[in-house]
């Protein structure tokens, strides 16, 4: 993302903003293009740094989500995913494919071995995209993120650099 889609980004996260506080914590911050600007500086900050990497998600030349690695575990070769997209953009398998490329980026170019995906229990579409992607489910983690009035409970996902490269169909199970 370049400075540039601030405004842009900013009116897709307003025109989804009822739909996206279901789920994500930081969606009330988000006031004004200003806010979205300094997402996207301290995002290109990250990815110059090496220690995130954060892109969007477009589809017909047209902003419509955000797909991130939050962090790399150096040591550890392992990093967490994150993603949101727009309503109107759900359904067309844009959140899968882009998932799927970046994954593929993590354990063929980045040679990562874990990629873990953390997902509100309740948050039924962004469990069948790391279900459908192969990940494992491994675990519940019970009131570990607090959005705006209430906990929710995360299933945490993840899947293996072997697991990946080995099996077309990947490992498949469900929490």
């Amino acid at each position: 993302m370049a400075s540039e889609d601030a405004g842009a980004l900013y009116v897709l996260v307003d025109s989804n903003r009822e739909y996206l506080r279901q789920w994500l914590p930081w969606v009330d911050r988000q006031q004004g293009p200003q806010d979205s600007a300094q997402f996207i500086e301290s995002a290109r900050k990250d990815n110059r740094a090496g220690v995130a990497l954060t892109l969007g998600i477009e589809h017909q030349g047209e902003i419509a989500g955000v797909i991130a690695f939050h962090e790399f575990a150096g040591d550890n070769r392992q990093t967490s995913m994150g993603f949101w997209i727009s309503s109107s953009h759900q359904g067309k398998g844009i959140v899968s494919s882009s998932c799927e490329r970046l994954m593929e980026y993590a354990f063929t170019d980045l040679e990562l071995n874990r990629v873990v995906m953390k997902i509100a229990q309740g948050n039924l579409r962004s469990r069948r995209v790391a279900e459908r992607l192969g990940l494992a489910c491994e675990a519940t983690s019970r009131q570990s993120e607090w959005l705006y009035d209430h906990y929710v409970n995360q299933v945490i996902y993840a899947i293996t650099a072997d697991q990946w490269s080995a099996d077309p169909a990947r490992l498949r199970s469900a929490c």
